[in-house]
């Protein structure tokens, strides 16, 4: 497996507990690093709520843009160019710490976290509760929309980061390997049919992503999601394979795995794909 590695800022102790704090930065962080020239906040909201108002400094990206369908799948990763082309547009490189922050449910964000470490960022961290809970908490927001040179961005690919169809089914007997399934229960047992199949992939466990979320949206502490995570065999000493229905949800599953510090890897065809090719098992 490859180690991720990060260009660690001060960041400030937590009561959370997590094995990789740093990763979600609280508003005090920004607010003491919100005109770091090595620091980029990016506001994923749509363009009419970050037109209206955002945190100073931020950049829009547009979200969407990340994504594409490729071989009738819909909702998988852009190839490097585009991802390039992007990122050099905010004036991006990759000595920068790149912030993302969303509405507040960290669901959006974190497909952009994982988006950008699997090309290779070594410093991506998501804002804790985003935008609602930045304004609720009374910080400051502009309408001025900041300006940074363009730059030439080049990506380094992370395979270790992404599972694959041929992946999980190599390693559907192997102890090691645990598909945590993100989406909701009604989805995972078949009811909620969203694919040309219904049901899960054989073996995998089915945690929600909602329910590693306080009622303000902010993330539980790190011993409260061990304990839920462990009652379904998520531990710590397995690579954890993160799935959903098109690897939107499966990020947040992703993000939150790396929080908690285990090994793991995000099935981006994920349902979209399982669910639609007959030669795969289902239970």
């Amino acid at each position: 497996m490859g180690t991720l590695v990060f260009i660690q800022l001060d960041t400030p102790p937590t009561s959370h507990g997590f094995a990789n704090p740093h990763l979600l930065v609280e508003g005090e962080w920004i607010s003491g690093h919100i005109n770091d020239a090595n620091v980029r906040i990016m506001d994923i909201r749509s363009k009419d709520e970050y037109t209206q108002s955002h945190i100073e400094n931020a950049v829009w990206l547009e979200f969407e843009s990340l994504r594409v369908a490729v071989n009738g799948v819909r909702g998988m990763v852009a190839p490097k160019y585009v991802i390039e082309s992007f990122l050099g547009d905010l004036g991006l490189t990759s000595g920068v710490t790149v912030v993302i922050y969303d509405k507040g449910d960290s669901l959006d964000a974190a497909r952009v976290f994982w988006t950008l470490e699997y090309y290779g960022h070594e410093d991506v961290r998501i804002l804790n509760g985003g935008w609602s809970k930045w304004v609720a908490d009374g910080n400051p927001v502009t309408e001025e929309i900041p300006t940074f040179e363009k730059t030439i961005y080049n990506t380094t690919l992370r395979p270790e980061l992404l599972a694959t169809a041929e992946y999980i089914l190599q390693n559907l007997e192997n102890p090691d390997v645990i598909v945590l399934d993100v989406r909701t229960s009604e989805e995972f047992n078949g009811i909620d049919v969203r694919a040309k199949r219904g049901g899960h992939i054989p073996g995998s466990v089915n945690v929600e992503w909602t329910k590693t979320l306080n009622p303000d949206r902010t993330f539980k502490p790190s011993d409260e999601l061990v304990r839920m995570y462990r009652e379904v065999g998520v531990t710590g000493d397995k690579e954890v394979v993160t799935s959903c229905q098109t690897g939107h949800r499966a990020s947040h599953g992703y993000f939150t795995m790396r929080l908690l510090g285990y090994t793991t890897r995000m099935y981006d065809g994920s349902w979209e794909e399982w669910g639609n090719r007959d030669d795969l098992p289902k239970e």
